[in-house]
Formats: C-alpha cells, structure tokens, sequence
C-alpha cells in the first residue's frame, strides 16, 4: 500500500493542493497529516482529496474552533495526540505531531508499529529505531524546501517529494491589480 504523508501545512493552500495533485497523481489511497494544518479552510482541502485521510493536530491547531467536528464532516479521522492507520485489518502506522517529545519517544519505544510518522522540526527524517521506522516527511510552509513522502509498505520504500512553490495570486499582482511580469 502507498500512504502519503504531509506535515506543517501552516496554512499554506497553494502548496497543499499541489501535495495533494501530486499524491493523487501517483495514486496514493491514504495521507496522513502529521499536524500544524493551521486553517480550517485548510483542513477542508485537506478533506476534498479523495484518498481516505487520516490527521493528527499539530501545537498551533489546538486553538481551531470546532476543529474535530470540522475534521469529522470533511469524512477525515481525526485524533488530538496520536492517530492510528488501519492498513488491512491492523494498526501498522502510528502518527503525532512531534512537539511532544513523550508522545513521540513512547509511540518509537514501544516498538508496536513498524511506522511512526511525525512532522514539527520541519526536516525530513527517515531513521529506523529497533523494528520501527520513524519518518517525517518535511514541511509545506516555514521549510527552504517543501517535501512530502510517500511510504509504500509492500516494499518498505520512502520517497521525499519536493512539492514545487507556485505563487499564490496575490505574490503575482501589481499594485495597480494587474498581473506582474515574470522575468528570468
């Protein structure tokens, strides 16, 4: 199976609709969403995908008015600390968002699930601790780079995916409310 995992959207509309065109792209069936989405109207594209879609809250999403029933309606499954992916008929992925260092270490120490993902540093990691992989697919916003990952679990396969900047409409406007000129 391959899982798309994001991170630390902050908001980021642009960058997240191209993260979910590409993983849509590569046929990407679940996304995982590490926390930090940062708008509702965020998680409501986040919610548009068509893949089956699983969030976790980052530290700045606990102050989202009505974010888990917000979550619900946009069909996601939603956990405030760890969100569990069922692959087949078990729990084979754990995801947190990393600012609790407790949470993280325990989910890693405990050693139940091959993969634990997490986002919060804004920097990728693929490191194996014991029988657990631990993965952070990077960030889409506050990131010199914007990468995601693609886990398939049939070959044990990460890839990082860097997810081009588009300019958002306004980046592109003049003063004068006419489209700017690029050069170069």
């Amino acid at each position: 199976m391959r899982i798309g995992i994001i991170s630390d959207s902050h908001g980021n509309d642009t960058a997240l609709r191209e993260a979910l065109q590409i993983l849509e792209e590569r046929k990407v069936r679940t996304i995982i969403h590490c926390g930090d989405i940062g708008t509702l109207r965020s998680l409501e594209v986040l919610g548009a995908a068509t893949a089956t879609i699983y969030y976790v809250t980052g530290n700045v999403d606990h102050s989202l008015p009505d974010i888990e029933m917000r979550a619900r309606e946009n069909n996601i499954h939603f956990a405030w600390e760890v969100v569990l992916a069922e692959i087949g008929e078990q729990f084979i992925l754990a995801a947190t968002h990393g600012d609790d260092q407790q949470t993280l270490g325990g989910l890693i120490m405990s050693q139940r699930f091959p993969y634990v993902c997490h986002g919060h540093s804004h920097h990728q990691r693929d490191e194996r601790i014991g029988a657990t992989r631990v993965i952070n697919p990077g960030a889409l916003q506050r990131a010199r780079k914007h990468t995601i990952a693609i886990l398939d679990t049939d070959r044990d396969d990460l890839e990082f995916i860097e997810v081009p900047e588009k300019p958002s409409k306004a980046a592109v406007e003049s003063p004068h409310g006419s489209a700017a000129s690029k050069t170069g």
